[in-house]
């Protein structure tokens, strides 16, 4: 039988953790997006130009998939967290019954 260590508190708090870290990610490819998008659209024309966009669009995806999976993980710790502490509660109750 598995043995259990950590507690609600924890797993949320790493839940909220995950959640502003994806937060940030979002932002600065957000503001990194803004510059890069400024310096094709408006200065920057050629071949090399059209290739840089385009690796720059993969890494733009990676990072949006970066994201994305720590707003799965932070979503199913903060689930975790919430059935954890529920089993404490019932348990807790079925003792003072």
């Amino acid at each position: 039988m598995a043995e259990y260590k950590v507690t609600s508190e924890q797993l949320s708090h790493v839940s909220t953790q995950l959640s502003s870290g994806s937060a940030d990610i979002e932002g600065k490819l957000s503001n990194l997006n803004a510059q890069v998008k400024a310096l094709i659209d408006n200065d920057w024309q050629g071949g090399a130009s059209t290739s840089f966009n385009d690796l720059y669009e993969q890494f733009h995806r990676a990072g949006m998939d970066l994201k994305s999976a720590l707003d799965g993980i932070s979503h199913q710790l903060g689930a975790a967290a919430r059935e954890y502490e529920q089993t404490e509660h019932n348990v807790t109750s079925g003792f003072r019954s």
